[in-house]
């Protein structure tokens, strides 16, 4: 029978795909918004690590040029400390004269300046003794502590200016006399801004330098805000002799909260969920249409003084009315939807009905087939009740069949009656085939339509009209009624799909941020034997349901580890022994190995060949075809696991018999010792 149409419920039907489609569509919205701010924050810090990169470089490259020429004319002096004034004077005139970015330098015997160049300005600088200048002692006595080069700075000069100062210690020839004394080259401050492109960079980034007379990241700052540190900079270490500075450069005006493009996606979502909102509702509208079609095509079959049968083209009962039905439900067998023709057939023969068959039940089937499936034919058939049956059948244009059964056992006692009956019957049989194959053409007609949805062109077609910018508003519409059937299994496919890749980025995700060095951990003491009963009972209920015992044994140990991170390479151990062990057990143990915790995951499962134990680690690797079809995974489970331990400072390995199980074992560090001092 068919189906009642319900108005009522299709406009809730409608209410309930639009509320999907709000939903869905905000959701791939932002979605979409997180993932394109991601990926462009990500390329954003890409280039500005590049250009972090080549700023450090002419840092470290004007530092130690310059640092290079105060160690030339520290070794000159070191070789003649007695050379005179003018002489000392022509040879800083060559040097400074060169590529050297230094303002001046000067030298101190005995830690007193006796000599400088230029001299003219710098007049005030003569005759200063470090030792009574504190300002500047503590890096002479930092340099001559060390006996190399220092780096101190930005300080205030006492012939003024601000610069960077170079401290060289200059050995003593004098028995006894570890120094001769100091050399000091004074690198203007602005002129190491421009030397180094501090100056240019500045005004594209937000740039900020820490680490004052070469105290690192420990430093306060000498260039730029120091709140720059905070905004979630690029950060580089500016390595000199004896001291480091670091500098952090961030986008001007800090990081952006969207990619660029943000509102034009919003707008193209926005574009699109309407657009996906008209194609469901024009969908479901015709779908509705349909239904009203076959509603009063049922009712129509209804009123049909006789049995009505229709079958499709591969010759499956889809229609019929009360009147067929209480033809063969009278004789016997129940009549049900679906049930191919020669089925009903075979199941009247079991019943013995068919008297003309009896004791020829296969040559009777054979004539009775091939009568069914000529163009037309029209026989008579009796029933073991006694009642004689006229039936007529006649092919559709898509290969099924329409039969029309009519009782003709009164006709059959009065031979002018059932003359007048046959008659009556033809004629009744002729109109009503033609009065219906109109809307039996329609409704069969849509059903290969909607039935092969995604093979229409007219999607593409719609879209290619969407992307003209002189698309007419008519024709835009008419394409969309050609497409509004094509939505039908839209909701189904989209929540399969969608469902499938979330499961793998994460995956992947991972892989990617390993594979370019942005997983971070935050290594804490963490109590072993806690983490695992945790792990244990989250597969437990898996474990118990394949009969396999799982548990751990307790250690009492600590590990140093980022709790999140040991718990998913646990994760991934203790799922793939799952999912490879059919019986047996699995046991996680863990052994002190001196400043290192061996943890060791064993299972009784399948095992894995030699020849693969090599790969075992490498991404998109599974043993086999036949396992990765039972296990799906993405081979990238044991990859990102070794990447994890890797980061931890720890190592990973495997041993396996096949056919008897596998031991994953991985180490981590252990938890510095607080009863030991620093």
């Amino acid at each position: 029978m068919f189906r009642q149409y319900n108005q009522s419920s299709w406009r809730n039907f409608r209410i309930f795909l639009a509320s999907v489609v709000v939903a869905l569509t905000f959701f791939l919205a932002l979605s979409y918004e997180r993932i394109s701010t991601r990926d462009y924050l990500t390329n954003l810090r890409s280039d500005l690590s590049r250009e972090v990169g080549i700023i450090r470089a002419r840092i470290e490259g004007t530092i130690n040029a310059n640092a290079n020429t105060s160690r030339a004319f520290a070794a000159i002096l070191a070789a003649h400390p007695e050379m005179e004034n003018d002489h000392l004077s022509q040879i800083a005139s060559f040097l400074l004269n060169g590529s050297s970015r230094l303002r001046e330098i000067a030298a101190a015997p005995d830690l007193v300046i006796r000599f400088v160049y230029p001299l003219r300005g710098n007049e005030a600088a003569l005759g200063l003794d470090f030792r009574k200048t504190p300002s500047q002692y503590g890096a002479v006595k930092k340099a001559l502590s060390v006996g190399g080069t220092v780096i101190a700075g930005p300080v205030t000069l006492v012939q003024g200016g601000k610069a960077f100062i170079i401290r060289v210690p200059v050995p003593s020839q004098q028995p006894g006399k570890k120094w001769w004394g100091i050399i000091s080259g004074v690198l203007d401050f602005d002129t190491f801004l421009k030397a180094s492109g501090l100056d240019v960079a500045s005004r594209k980034f937000d740039i900020a330098l820490r680490g004052a007379d070469g105290t690192g990241a420990q430093g306060t700052p000498f260039l730029g805000r120091g709140a720059i540190f905070a905004n979630d900079p690029i950060l580089a270490d500016i390595a000199f002799p004896n001291g480091a500075w670091q500098l952090a450069v961030a986008p001007a005006g800090g990081w952006p909260t969207h990619a660029p493009d943000y509102l034009w996606a919003r707008g193209y979502f926005a574009a699109g969920g309407l657009l996906m909102l008209a194609i469901i509702l024009g969908a479901t509208w015709l779908v509705q249409k349909r239904q009203q079609a076959e509603a009063v095509l049922a009712s129509a079959i209804e009123a049909i003084d006789a049995g009505f049968a229709l079958f499709d083209a591969d010759d499956r009962l889809i229609a019929f009315n009360s009147n067929y039905y209480d033809v063969y439900k009278a004789a016997g067998y129940e009549v049900i939807l679906g049930t191919p023709f020669i089925t009903l057939l075979r199941n009247g023969l079991e019943r013995k009905i068919f008297p003309d068959a009896i004791g020829r039940e296969q040559e009777w089937l054979s004539e009775r087939m091939r009568a069914h499936r000529q163009e037309r034919s029209s026989i008579e058939q009796h029933l073991a009740s006694g009642r004689w049956i006229s039936i007529r059948e006649r092919r559709t244009p898509d290969g099924g069949s329409v039969g029309i059964r009519v009782d003709i056992t009164a006709l059959k006692q009065a031979r002018e009656a059932a003359e007048a009956a046959n008659r009556a019957k033809s004629e009744f049989l002729n109109t009503m085939t033609h009065e219906l194959r109109t809307p039996l053409t329609v409704i069969l007609g849509f059903t290969p339509i909607l039935s092969n949805l995604g093979t229409m062109p007219s999607v593409r077609a719609l879209q290619d009209l969407l992307d003209r910018p002189d698309a007419d508003i008519d024709a835009v519409r008419k394409a969309v009624a050609r497409v509004v059937a094509e939505i039908s299994g839209f909701a189904t496919t989209m929540d399969r799909s969608g469902k499938h890749l979330l499961s793998l980025v994460n995956d992947i995700l991972d892989l990617s941020k390993a594979e370019a060095g942005r997983i971070e951990i935050a290594p804490t003491a963490l109590d072993l034997d806690g983490l695992l009963a945790t792990v244990v009972e989250q597969f437990t209920p898996e474990a118990e349901r394949k009969g396999i015992h799982l548990g751990h044994q307790p250690s009492g140990l600590s590990v140093l580890a980022d709790e999140v991170r040991l718990r998913q390479i646990l994760v991934n151990l203790v799922g793939n022994a799952l999912k490879f062990t059919d019986s047996g057990e699995i046991g996680i143990t863990a052994h002190d190995m001196g400043e290192q915790v061996e943890i060791r995951v064993r299972d009784t499962g399948c095992g894995i060949p030699e020849d693969a134990i090599d790969n075992i680690f490498a991404t998109f690797t599974q043993i086999d075809t036949s396992d990765t079809r039972r296990a799906q995974g993405t081979g990238l489970g044991l990859a990102i696991t070794k990447k994890l331990v890797t980061l931890h400072g720890g190592t990973i390995r495997v041993e396996s018999t096949p056919g008897k199980g596998s031991t994953f074992a991985f180490t981590m560090p252990k938890p510095p010792d607080r009863n030991v001092a620093a």
